[in-house]
């Protein structure tokens, strides 16, 4: 991305940018593949060098959504590990996601920590682990095949910058939260989590049963009270199966938990499901659907594609999930200014907000001036 902003600016020729399509002064689309290395052998980013920028611009949406979450009142984003055990099995993944079949991977904790170190101690920011499971890679689970979060905790413990400070934001499935939480306790303090559905049929049908039910959410959610740990929940309406007293039913459970747990969490993110190439969901989509083979390209029609994927897969329209998602965001929001500083984020993609369309308009006009 930083690459393609070079180029946009004149500052870099298009041919250097790794990761990235475009369609040549000829017609022909041209991809460029990017280098891939190991985790641990890439060069973390150096926040120092563009700290005037985070003053300037970041920092001030951090104080709006996040800060009174926080003892540190900045955070930057870390490539620490990526990929998902889940994922290795067909039988078992995630239709929703894109990260299919990822092979897990993790930077080197004793190599990463000096960068933390300076990232916590020298710019006073929290750090967003920018991974796909990162709670799923501890010794506990797997067999033991990998001890990531095990010799990072460590590692910490034994930092003097590090140690008694909770500054990581950290994705993991409820699973790999149960047995990762104890562990991780002294170093996370966000659980960034994708609870998905409280309908077990849904939740089933959407993530193999990876999150297995209302009683194992319940579970993780107060062992992560308990903890003092805070909440970062995201969740899907409209997934296949869904009627609309299971609508209205998954709005109440919502409801109930942000009052439930209002105290803990940061934020509510629900939002109609994303079908996004990658996916089972698209996967299954192309396949089956003529429509959605004929608009295959580039750039693809987003909030086309969910409002057709609702319709095939549901017994209600785009219009009924989101009048849900919005009942859902009014009752957090009142939360959120009752005190709890709890906030709302919603569409996956191609949502109707101002902003989202304006920036939706910017990006239309700079792909069709490439």
């Amino acid at each position: 991305m930083m690459g393609l902003l070079y180029a946009l600016q004149g500052q870099l020729d298009l041919t250097r940018v790794p990761s990235l399509a475009y369609r040549d002064h000829a017609g022909q689309v041209v991809n460029q593949s990017a280098p891939s290395y190991p985790l641990d052998r890439r060069l973390l980013p150096d926040y120092r060098l563009i700290e005037d920028q985070l003053t300037t611009h970041y920092d001030k949406a951090f104080a709006v959504w996040y800060a009174q979450h926080y003892e540190l009142k900045r955070m930057v984003t870390m490539p620490l590990d990526g990929g998902c055990t889940w994922g290795s099995r067909a039988s078992r993944r995630c239709r929703h996601c894109s990260i299919q079949g990822l092979t897990p991977k993790t930077t080197d904790p004793h190599a990463v920590v000096p960068v933390l170190e300076t990232v916590v101690g020298r710019l006073g920011a929290n750090v967003y682990a920018a991974g796909d499971s990162t709670c799923g890679f501890s010794r506990a689970q797997w067999s033991g095949e990998i001890s990531y979060l095990d010799d990072l905790a460590e590692a910490c413990a034994a930092s003097p910058v590090l140690r008694g400070r909770r500054f990581m934001l950290a994705y993991g499935l409820v699973y790999e939260f149960l047995q990762s939480a104890e562990l991780c306790k002294d170093f996370i303090r966000t659980w960034n989590v994708g609870l998905e559905a409280f309908d077990p049929k849904l939740l089933r049908g959407d993530s193999k049963g990876i999150n297995k039910g209302p009683e194992r959410v319940t579970e993780a959610l107060d062992l992560a009270q308990r903890l003092d740990y805070r909440l970062y929940i995201s969740g899907i309406m409209g997934l296949p199966g869904t009627t609309l007293q299971t609508l209205r039913t998954e709005v109440d459970h919502w409801l109930a938990l942000a009052e439930t747990y209002r105290d803990c969490i940061t934020t509510v993110s629900v939002s109609s499901p994303g079908v996004i190439p990658g996916s089972r969901m698209y996967y299954d989509s192309y396949r089956t659907d003529p429509m959605v083979r004929a608009v295959h390209g580039e750039i693809i029609p987003a909030r086309r594609l969910t409002e057709r994927y609702v319709r095939r897969n549901t017994e209600v329209e785009l219009a009924d999930v989101e009048a849900a998602i919005a009942e859902v965001g009014r009752g957090v929001i009142t939360l959120g200014k009752q005190g709890s500083h709890m906030k709302f984020g919603g569409y996956m993609l191609g949502g109707k907000d101002h902003e989202e369309e304006r920036e939706r308009h910017l990006l239309g006009t700079i792909c069709a001036e490439l």
